[in-house]
């Protein structure tokens, strides 16, 4: 929770067990407050393990090389 705080809300939580993360459940994004973070940290814990990051999140930002068709 401390982590949290330190970057400030929303925050993302991310396994640190997993290469690759978001196929096993190991992301959770946009987490608005205490409470929801209490809730995804146990229920990834449980099923993950407890080493996790707590990180800021930012605004999207794409950037395309120059002459990217789309």
């Amino acid at each position: 929770m401390a982590a949290a705080e330190a970057v400030g809300y929303p925050v993302a939580l991310k396994t640190t067990t997993a290469l690759h993360k978001s196929d096993v459940g190991g992301v959770v994004l946009g987490l608005a407050d205490e409470a929801a973070l209490s809730v995804a940290y146990t229920t990834m814990a449980g099923s993950l393990g407890p080493a996790v990051s707590v990180q800021q999140m930012v605004d999207a930002i794409a950037s395309l090389p120059e002459g990217t068709k789309f």
